[in-house]
């Protein structure tokens, strides 16, 4: 799938704002959906590519998906009359590698280079830097120090890796932080996909009724013990994400 992109607007948008531009190419909707298990998903509808982001998430989720999605537009083999699948293990672990990669390249020096803090300021800071969720920092730390051979960052990756941050935008704000990237957006923008798509209103609004219809099935399916193939959470249980994750 090749993708057309303005090279000027490539060199100087940031990797959010540019992972966004690329799903805008393939008619991207923006729309809260009040699920923190739903982070996104890619939608196919009578031979039309539907990305959808779920905007009731902090934007740092957001960004991360966006990239995770862009991996299944450009790497995974679509069959356009379904979903992506789900449980395709091996296809999520890539995706999510892919996203780290456009994200966190160097984080492990910055984390290094940082001053003296306490360990979960020290992620809090690298979360803003790299605009990247707490965890997927946290991942990509513990692999660095898989590489590194650093036990000591191994024990303080698993000790927090769980921890249930309160008012994560307050604790931002405390540091000095833009606490907007631990926010929801809640955007709603479909202007992407009515430009691509060129539908009618009718059309649009039928479209979106199937893809809100479709996000509660999953959430319905999930809980029957069924798959429904759509975007997973961000990033799985500690420590299973990292025996499965492939570069």
């Amino acid at each position: 799938m090749k993708l057309q992109m303005n090279p000027a607007i490539m060199k100087f948008a940031s990797r959010p704002q540019l992972a966004l531009l690329i799903l805008q190419e393939f008619g991207l909707i923006q729309m809260p959906i009040e699920d923190k298990f739903w982070s996104g998903a890619i939608f196919v509808k009578n031979g039309k590519i539907i990305p959808v982001l779920n905007t009731a998430l902090p934007r740092a989720n957001q960004y991360f998906t966006a990239w995770h999605e862009i991996y299944h537009l450009i790497f995974d083999k679509v069959s356009f009359d379904h979903f992506i699948e789900r449980d395709n293990t091996m296809e999520e672990r890539k995706a999510e590698c892919f996203a780290a990669s456009m994200l966190l390249t160097g984080v492990d020096r910055y984390f290094i280079e940082l001053p003296e803090m306490d360990f979960v300021s020290k992620i809090f800071h690298c979360m803003s830097a790299f605009q990247d969720p707490y965890k997927a920092v946290l991942v990509s730390l513990y692999e660095y120090a898989l590489q590194s051979e650093n036990e000591t960052l191994k024990k303080r990756v698993k000790e927090v890796f769980d921890l249930e941050v309160e008012n994560m935008p307050q604790k931002f704000r405390k540091l000095g932080l833009d606490d907007s990237l631990v926010k929801p957006s809640y955007v709603i923008n479909a202007s992407s996909f009515l430009g691509v798509h060129s539908c009618s209103p009718s059309l649009f609004r039928r479209y979106l009724s199937q893809v809100v219809f479709n996000m509660k099935l999953s959430v319905l399916s999930s809980m029957s013990g069924f798959h429904l193939e759509v975007a997973p959470p961000i990033v799985s249980p500690f420590p299973s994400v990292l025996s499965h994750r492939v570069l």
